[in-house]
């Protein structure tokens, strides 16, 4: 992947095909790696994601294909899909663990799932993601979008997500969670309200809920894997809470004060630039150490 992405500023010296191919081979690989151990033991919950990874990398290669001048049409479709499959795979993931860490680290609080509540919520992301694959189902975006946001919002009700507001490690989790929600709203709201735009909802997706996401679980990662107490340092709230100031101009500027796309833009970048600095600023020395309670990792 850093290869792919490397090469691109340098085409003048290396062929596009080779460089497309590189970037399209970073997915089967990892599939291919997760394959085998899930497999062997049998691990039918997990068996689903390599298959998903393999559709990512045919969107993309979609995507490639499109820019080399081998299809006419198709990346757009692609980029939908994309962002569809991450939304479930952030939809399934999020709903195992989320609540489990927070049970976990706030024993006394009772958190809840709700069986139905959750088949709802992935079954309706993946009616979202059907229904974007087909052109002449897109009447039925807007309103199954929303409903998938409501669903998904009655799952995080019974996460007890304001009982976390004072434990970072948590609450990142929880808000990036609800930054899905977000998404799907805007999605559905997308063609029902004028000033709302589709990429209101990539952005609430992408800087909102994956950075957020994203951040929150290589922290908790990086110092449960090093022996160390899930506890958020200083720079790492702040970290969080850049983040998601970043996610929050990115979507309300365009909307509430479309003058001050510009000025935005800008700052929505430094500010997501800054919060993933600040994280590989304090946790490099951590993970170029080895773990304080001597045990191998």
């Amino acid at each position: 992947m850093l290869s792919a992405r490397f090469m691109l500023v340098a085409t003048a010296l290396v062929p596009v095909w080779l460089v497309a191919a590189i970037d399209v081979s970073f997915l089967p690989a990892i599939a291919g790696v997760l394959l085998p151990p899930l497999w062997r033991s049998r691990n039918r919950r997990n068996l689903v994601f390599p298959f998903i990874l393999l559709a990512l990398a045919g969107a993309n290669l979609v995507i490639h294909l499109q820019a080399l001048g081998m299809l006419a049409s198709g990346s757009d479709r692609a980029l939908q899909f994309t962002l569809n499959a991450v939304t479930l795979i952030l939809v399934v993931i999020g709903g195992r663990v989320i609540p489990v860490f927070t049970a976990n680290a706030l024993p006394e609080i009772r958190v809840r799932r709700l069986v139905w509540a959750d088949v709802l919520a992935v079954g309706l992301v993946i009616l979202v993601l059907a229904i974007d694959l087909f052109p002449f189902l897109y009447a039925l975006t807007g309103p199954v979008a929303l409903l998938a946001a409501a669903a998904n919002l009655i799952r995080m009700w019974r996460w007890r997500s304001l009982a976390t507001r004072r434990v970072p490690m948590l609450w990142i989790l929880h808000l990036g969670y609800a930054w899905i929600v977000v998404a799907l709203a805007l999605k559905g709201l997308a063609g029902m309200v004028p000033v709302v735009t589709p990429s209101a909802a990539v952005h609430a997706l992408t800087v909102g809920a994956i950075g957020s996401l994203t951040l929150g679980m290589m922290s908790r990662v990086a110092l449960g894997h090093t022996g160390r107490t899930i506890v958020a340092s200083t720079p790492i709230i702040a970290a969080f809470i850049l983040i998601n100031a970043s996610a929050i101009i990115r979507v309300v500027i365009p909307i509430a004060v479309p003058g001050f796309y510009l000025p935005g833009l800008i700052v929505a970048g430094l500010l997501w630039s800054s919060a993933f600095a600040l994280f590989v600023i304090h946790h490099t020395p951590i993970l170029m150490q080895p773990r304080i309670d001597g045990k191998p990792g």
